[in-house]
Order: structure tokens, then sequence, then C-alpha cells
């Protein structure tokens, strides 16, 4: 029996994790294989510390030591208990008990932690030899070890109480026009500036449209619905659940907070929404690319690139200077398109006289 005991030991964590999908430690296709070789090729290496210690339990257990054996089988059923907790995805089931939020499927579910499985199956299987070998369990102790899953749910839940108002990025939307972009945060905190401010400040990845060369205006907009953001339901997220909107301006790098939901691009410019204006105001006649070349180049026609260029402007200033450094590109590009004798190449040819292209860049520096 013992032996029929150190091969389930064995086994057990990979038939687990083969049927439940997990892909192995190393980053293999299936953990089923990798977890049934106890080598460090193998995710089994994990699992071998916990192989000699179930051996070593089930030796004990094999003795006439009722003392030895009582301890081994209650430390294996509260090891047990302990590890079928903690392997609980608590994040998951915490958001289903305090916010509106419904996952798909019943809220308790494991986390693919291969150490965790380890440490489950093992105290399981000595639990189980134990009970074999004639260990019982008396009914206060058992109750108590039982206990522990929501006692440790219960520390869990107040640990993350007291530690302030929680918050959790969801994703983003693209805006209607080219350089928009929102931004979706759940958090359970109540409007309060200082606060919401002083978490974005420690994201420099999010709400700062400087650092992102695809986006001029961002939007970051604070839900209480986490059931929206879990299911990406952005666009269900409304006054009805908005805590606070934050706008921040590329061109001058500010940020502003706004009460519940707020617009953030109403009235603003993007570099591309003025493109496409002065195209339409000032149409060649000729193919897109000479058009949208065209208003490039009327757009910055008065503008004087600095030394500290990323300051703010940094979208427009980088058009403008992008209309200097790849001249000689632009220039090949319609060469090969229209001509060399063509109207377009004509018109182009003038008009780069004309703006004085390419012109001098000035070197960058920090002021």
């Amino acid at each position: 029996m013992l032996y029929g005991f150190l091969f389930l030991i064995w086994s057990t964590p990979a038939l687990i994790a083969g049927m439940l999908g997990w892909s192995g430690i190393w980053g293999t296709g299936s953990a089923f294989v990798e977890y049934l070789i106890p080598l460090p090729v193998g995710g089994g290496v994990f699992h071998v510390p916990g192989l000699v210690l179930s051996i070593v339990a089930l030796k004990v257990l094999d003795k006439d030591n009722s003392r030895m054996n009582m301890l081994v089988s209650y430390g294996a059923f509260t090891l047990l208990i302990v590890m079928l907790t903690l392997h609980i995805d608590f994040t998951r089931f915490y958001s289903w008990l305090t916010t509106d939020y419904q996952p798909y499927g019943s809220p308790i579910r494991f986390d693919s932690n291969a150490v965790y499985l380890f440490i489950l199956t093992d105290a399981f299987w000595v639990w189980i030899y134990s009970i074999l070998k004639g260990q019982r369990f008396r009914l206060f102790n058992s109750i108590v070890v039982i206990a522990l899953p929501p006692v440790i749910l219960l520390f869990q839940i107040a640990e993350q109480t007291v530690t302030g108002p929680s918050f959790e990025i969801g994703g983003s939307k693209m805006g209607k026009n080219h350089g928009q972009e929102s931004q979706f945060v759940f958090t359970t905190a109540s409007y309060d500036k200082e606060l919401l401010l002083a978490w974005l400040d420690e994201k420099n990845y999010i709400g700062t449209p400087w650092f992102n060369p695809n986006t001029e205006h961002e939007a970051i907009i604070f839900t209480n619905s986490m059931q929206l953001i879990k299911w990406r339901k952005f666009d269900d997220i409304n006054e009805h659940n908005i805590i606070a909107t934050v706008c921040s301006y590329e061109e001058d790098k500010s940020r502003t907070i706004h009460q519940g939901l707020y617009n953030c691009f109403s009235g603003k410019e993007t570099l591309r929404m003025k493109l496409d204006k002065i195209s339409r105001n000032n149409p060649t006649g000729f193919h897109p690319w000479v058009n949208d070349w065209y208003a490039r180049n009327l757009l910055c026609e008065e503008v004087s690139i600095p030394g500290d260029r990323n300051r703010h402007n940094i979208a427009l200033y980088n058009t403008c200077i992008g209309l200097s450094h790849s001249f000689e590109k632009d220039m090949k590009r319609f060469m090969n398109s229209y001509g060399k004798d063509s109207e377009e190449m004509a018109f182009i040819v003038q008009l780069a006289e004309q703006m004085g292209l390419p012109r001098e860049i000035p070197p960058y520096k920090l002021q």
C-alpha cells in the first residue's frame, strides 16, 4: 500500500494540471508531462521536497506511535485545508464578494500555482493514508481545522479593507478622432481629488499622453462598476457609475479632474483634426498624399522649433521636424508615384522651395 500511495502522490498533481489545461512551468504546452519529471528540466523538480516529506510522513504512519501518528494526521489535514484555501483565486472571489462583479461560472476558482498544487495533493494523500491506518479525528479538532478557510478569507478581506481603496486598470478605448483615448479604472474610492490624482501620479503609463506617440488627449475614467470593467462593457459606463474623470492633454501637459462624468474631448482638437480641417479648406486637387503633405506644410509654416521641444506641443513639433528629416524620403516617394514631369511634382517642388525645405532643426537641449 505504501508504494501505491507514493505513486499517487507523485502522479496526482500532473493528472490534475493536465485535466485543467495548465501549461508547464518552463513554458511547455502541457503541465502533465512536465510535472512528472522530478528534474531541473521539468516542473516536477519543485515537487521533490514534498515527495521527500511525504515519504517520511508515510513511514511514520507505518509505525505504532499513536502520538506521532496523530501529529502527522492532523498536520496533513490542516495543511490540506490551508492550501485549499490559499489556492483559491482570491482576487476573483473578493471582487465577487464586495463589488457588482458577477463572474462567468463559479466565483471560486483555483489559481494555476504548481507549488500550491504539489503541497495540496501531498497533504491529501498523507491524510487519507493516516485514516486507512486507523487514525481517528476528534470532532472539536476537526471543526477548528475546517474553520480555517473562512478565517483565512476573512483575514484577507480585512487586509484589503485596511489598506485603503483599491484600484484596477480595466482597459482603454479609442476616441472618435485619432489621438483621443479613454482609459477605464475601477476603484472602491469615493470622489477624493487628492487621492485619485496621487494614485494617478504613481502610474507614469496612464494619463500621460505626452509619453505616448499615438495619444494627445486622454480621459481617465474612474468607475465603481467592476462588472463593466471585467466584461469590458465600456459603452455602458455612464454618469450613474462614474466616480471621476481626469483629463490629460499633451499640448500643454495639463491635467484636470472632474467629479462624475466629463467630456475631455469637447472643444479640443488633436493634430490629426487640425490637419484634416486644413486639407478641407485648402484642397490641392491631387492625391490625398499630396493633400496631407501640403496641410502639414501650412500647419508648420509659422511654427518655430525650440531646443526644449519636449516641454509642450510634442506632436506638433515632431510633425514639423518630420517634414525636414523625411524630406528626401518624401521626395523620392512622390517622384516614384507621380513622375518627374507631373503636375504633382511641379506643385511639390515649388512648395518645398517656398517653405525652405528641408529646414535646419536646432539640436535638442533640456532646459
